[in-house]
């Protein structure tokens, strides 16, 4: 439960933002504990996580700009294979 709503919240923040991302993590994190705790109300839980899931990734693509934190996975990316490289050249 908790890998799943850290990916939910992972998800959302690489489309939304960190703070956004932060509160998808919660509130998912929040819903699985329940459903753990009342097993009536698991599958609609799982179902309404689902849903979310499936309108952050349809949603996502489309927005206009990049989030700060898809800027920031692009920097991360780009400074890891600067290194890379500088790694290797001094072999």
């Amino acid at each position: 439960m908790f890998i799943a709503a850290l990916l939910v919240g992972g998800l959302t923040a690489f489309y939304f933002g960190l703070r956004t991302g932060a509160f998808a993590a919660g509130a998912s994190l929040l819903a699985f504990l329940a459903a753990a705790v009342v097993p009536g109300v698991a599958l609609w839980t799982y179902a309404l996580v689902a849903c979310g899931v499936i309108g952050v990734l349809t949603i996502g693509p489309r927005r206009a700009d990049p989030t700060h934190a898809a800027r920031a996975t692009r920097l991360v990316k780009q400074g890891l294979a600067a290194l890379r490289a500088r790694l290797r050249l001094k072999k």
